[in-house]
């Protein structure tokens, strides 16, 4: 049994098609599959998005589940995922590596949705 290849069968059978873009390095996007589920506050209590600087940043937080590679830590600033053919446009907040037996199995991040203004943002 390996626990890699068995997690990556099913996140590339039941996931969804996700792109990994570099909007300063466009040879470096890629496209494959990931879980996108929003988190869930504990009470339900929902906060309504902020309008600041970079353009409207809604305070909808999502769980995402991928494979190992590519890995989302240490991503450069302007880094985001996207879905749905690109109209759903995510920041990573916090991501890590899931290991099993030394080897990295899956990743998993939280991320926050982003809504670009007129300017250009910077994180």
């Amino acid at each position: 049994m390996n626990i890699k290849k068995d997690i990556g069968r099913m996140i590339n059978r039941y996931g969804r098609q996700v792109t990994l873009y570099f909007p300063n390095q466009p040879a470096k996007n890629k496209t494959y599959k990931a879980f996108l589920q929003p988190l869930r506050y504990k009470n339900k209590i929902y906060l309504e998005g902020i309008l600041s600087e970079i353009g409207f940043v809604d305070e909808g937080h999502y769980l995402y589940l991928g494979p190992a590679e590519p890995s989302l830590t240490n991503l450069p600033g302007k880094t985001e995922i996207r879905a749905g053919n690109g109209s759903e446009r995510y920041f990573v907040k916090r991501a890590e590596q899931v290991y099993s037996g030394g080897q990295a199995v899956y990743s998993w991040a939280v991320l926050q949705t982003l809504y670009e203004g007129e300017q250009l943002w910077e994180l």
